[in-house]
């Protein structure tokens, strides 16, 4: 258990990184000071439950290819200010560009009458690609005649 005249927010880091990992790890000196460390950087039980999250997913992204293990969890390498300094930022600025990412637009829409097009529904309608081909060939033939 964390020391008892410990303020909120060093409690609250303490224990989201308890519950995140399961581990009940005693709270000596050296981890009291990365606690405090922590909450000096800005770092929130938020933050240490997202980091910890981050953590778990990768390790079973990467099950048996290295990187991500269970040693990623422990204390001193889960914990280390710089590390979860690093990781907690990371975390949010993924979670900044997927809130502020545009939704992507419908591939492909069925109408009423079963016509399926692409893009949404009253965008204009693509040209046929034999309209197209058939102005760039009059444009080089009459090019062509031009240059005789």
């Amino acid at each position: 258990m964390i020391w008892a005249d410990a303020p909120a927010d060093q409690r609250a880091i303490y224990d989201a990184y308890v519950a995140a990992t399961e581990m009940k790890v005693s709270c000596d000196p050296a981890r009291k000071d990365d606690v405090m460390e922590l909450v000096r950087r800005g770092i929130t039980a938020a933050d240490v439950t997202t980091v910890i999250g981050y953590i778990r997913r990768k390790m079973r992204e990467q099950r048996g290819e290295g990187g991500f293990d269970e040693r990623s969890l422990l204390w001193r390498n889960a914990m280390n200010p710089s590390t979860m300094e690093e990781r907690a930022l990371l975390c949010r600025q993924a979670a900044a560009r997927r809130a502020s990412a545009k939704p992507r637009p419908p591939v492909a829409e069925t109408d009423a009458a079963g016509v399926t097009r692409l893009g949404p529904a009253g965008a204009a309608e693509p040209k046929p690609a034999g309209a197209l081909l058939a102005g760039v060939l009059r444009k080089i033939s009459d090019d062509a005649e031009g240059g005789r």
